[in-house]
């Protein structure tokens, strides 16, 4: 269910670096794409990079596991997500708010939060995982959860609940919740998301129950 990292047979270190990087599978096409019609133009950038046939064959390799992903359902899924959070994004666009109309706390709880259930074994959890880096944070109920997160990308930015509310030094400007009934279970809800306004969070994903 991992949505990065393809196990693919590449050929080239080029290639095989790009498929580690934590990025979409489109974006992979479009970079293998990319060096393919360089390596066209530029002889010497092929000869330098495991010959141009190697690079056609890495890139037709990422096109053809593109193919194969767009009738995976962890995929859909994590489309699904995509698009609903870019759509919310263009929604808080198209409006404009500003202090003076509303507080920050009230803005990222009735107008930038968007909450996702599809039921257990969906790849809610590897997505939130694979998306908490940066100045995205994932909030998880405990620290097995933590652990958890962790394991499937140990560069994942996440903190449980407990240590969240005694966090108040880190910024960021999106942060998902996997499991918000487990969460706000163990805290008052409207003090999280008090919390995480004056952390500068901006985008609130709830996915799961």
């Amino acid at each position: 269910m991992s949505i990065n990292n393809t196990t693919l047979a590449l050929i080239t270190e080029r290639a095989k670096a790009l498929n580690n990087d934590n990025i979409s599978l489109s974006e992979k096409v479009c970079f293998a794409s990319s060096d393919f019609i360089y390596a066209q133009q530029h002889p010497e950038f092929a000869n330098a990079h495991g010959g141009l046939e190697n690079l056609k064959k890495d890139f037709v390799a990422f096109v053809e596991q593109w193919h194969k992903q767009q009738s995976d359902p962890w995929h859909l899924f994590s489309q699904a997500i995509d698009q609903l959070i870019a759509t919310n994004k263009a929604f808080l666009d198209l409006w404009d708010y500003s202090p003076q109309d509303i507080s920050n706390k009230n803005l990222l709880e009735h107008f930038a939060t968007i909450q996702i259930d599809a039921g257990r074994l969906t790849g809610k959890t590897t997505y939130i995982a694979h998306h908490a880096t940066g100045d995205t944070i994932a909030i998880v109920s405990t620290t097995k959860e933590k652990l958890y997160l962790l394991k499937i990308n140990k560069k994942a930015n996440v903190l449980t609940i407990d240590e969240l509310m005694t966090n108040m030094k880190d910024t960021f400007t999106t942060a998902f919740i996997d499991n918000p009934s487990l969460v706000f279970a163990m805290t008052n809800r409207q003090e999280a998301i008090e919390l995480l306004s004056l952390m500068g969070v901006k985008s609130l994903i709830l996915l799961g129950d």
